[in-house]
């Protein structure tokens, strides 16, 4: 019993500790949240496509798993196969994906399991491990293209008219691209200046929309002169627009430079994912990166796979254990009753003995009390 306590005790510390660390990074990705939303924070360009990281792996993982009924369903059975101890320690736990570790202690630690020690939590550890691999292994190809993404290379303006290769990752809120045919935008961006003589540009946003046609987009009448990199790093002036948002041909804003103010409106905004075509270059003023970026806010998260057959697998295993649960409640209410002195008082012949002296109602009495039988010739 000590070895049960010792791991209960042990358990229960690293228990609390891992709800004090849970609280305050939940409590922290609030804020960022509500920052981000805000718009007060300026976040980096860099993008994430992948569903786990490596904090979040395993409770996201295991919490997906037993959303599912049939691994919960085995779960019960381990803990009710092996003592009392092990659901007083469960219920100190509320985190469902830490009760397998529980169980695996005990049986492998103690001998109060019935079976042997690898029985129950043996077959539960290698299906949650096989799903557990699998989707690392889905998963890291989602990281290795978000590394590419990220990695890509991005012509930066800087001060006195240098080009600077940047990575994706690397490029900020209020940085001048240099965007060439072809290229797609690696974030979204206000069109200073191009190539054209009217400060037209094209660009494809069939992975926006869909759309196939080629859409005409306009520069800022106030920055179409600049067509070199040394005069559009002579800018200065001041961007006023409105709060990151998912909507997508919508914009709102103005620009001042010298005093002088233009409106900012969605036809000299590009997306990120659009493709510049027809055009030979273009100069862009960066006004959102990263997650901030109307692509990457309508975006959805990948979501955990569920086919027809898990969905009615939940339902014939909600039924298997509520008709467990019925038979087991009326079997117990049946055997209270049954025990009673009220039905031994009817004289039921099977019933046992209320007491020790008394053998009115026993079937086979005991064999002091047996007369031996005397045969004459």
């Amino acid at each position: 019993m000590a070895t049960i306590y010792t791991i209960i005790y042990i358990y229960y510390i690293l228990y609390i500790l891992y709800i004090y660390i849970y609280i305050y990074i939940y409590i922290a990705h609030i804020l960022y949240k509500v920052k981000q939303a805000k718009g007060d924070m300026v976040t980096g360009n860099a993008v994430t496509t992948s569903k786990y990281t490596i904090y979040t792996l395993l409770p996201l993982n295991l919490s997906e798993q037993f959303s599912k009924l049939a691994n919960v369903y085995f779960l019960i059975i381990s803990i009710l196969q092996v003592c009392v101890c092990v659901c007083v320690c469960v219920c100190v736990c509320a985190h469902v994906c830490t009760y397998l570790l529980v169980i695996s202690l005990l049986q492998l630690f103690t001998t109060l399991s019935p079976t042997s020690k690898f029985s129950t939590a043996g077959p539960l550890t290698l299906v949650l491990m096989a799903n557990l691999i699998r989707e690392v292994w889905e998963d890291s190809k989602r990281h290795a293209d978000d590394a590419t993404v990220n990695n890509s290379i991005a012509d930066v303006v800087c001060d006195g008219g240098k080009i600077e290769q940047r990575a994706w990752k690397d490029v900020k809120v209020g940085d001048i691209l240099r965007v060439c045919k072809g290229q797609p935008l690696p974030a979204d961006v206000v069109q200073l200046s191009s190539s054209e003589e009217q400060g037209n540009s094209y660009i494809d946003t069939c992975d926006l929309d869909g759309e196939t046609n080629l859409k005409i987009k306009s520069s800022l009448s106030l920055t179409v002169h600049a067509t070199t990199p040394a005069s559009v790093s002579a800018l200065r002036g001041q961007v006023e627009y409105e709060a990151p948002n998912k909507r997508l041909y919508t914009f709102l804003g103005k620009l001042t430079i010298k005093g002088q103010t233009v409106a900012v409106d969605n036809d000299v905004v590009l997306l990120r994912g659009a493709v510049l075509r027809n055009t030979p270059w273009i100069f862009a003023l960066v006004v959102y990166a990263g997650k901030q970026t109307k692509l990457m806010m309508n975006s959805q998260a990948a979501k955990a796979k569920r086919s027809n057959v898990d969905r009615a697998s939940n339902v014939i295993l909600l039924a298997v254990l509520a008709f467990m649960v019925i038979v087991c409640t009326v079997g117990c209410v049946g055997h209270v009753v049954w025990m009673s002195d009220s039905v031994n008082s009817l004289g039921i012949w099977c019933a046992p003995a209320t007491h020790a002296h008394d053998t009115s109602y026993d079937m086979y009495p005991p064999p002091h009390m047996l007369k031996p039988r005397t045969h004459h010739a």
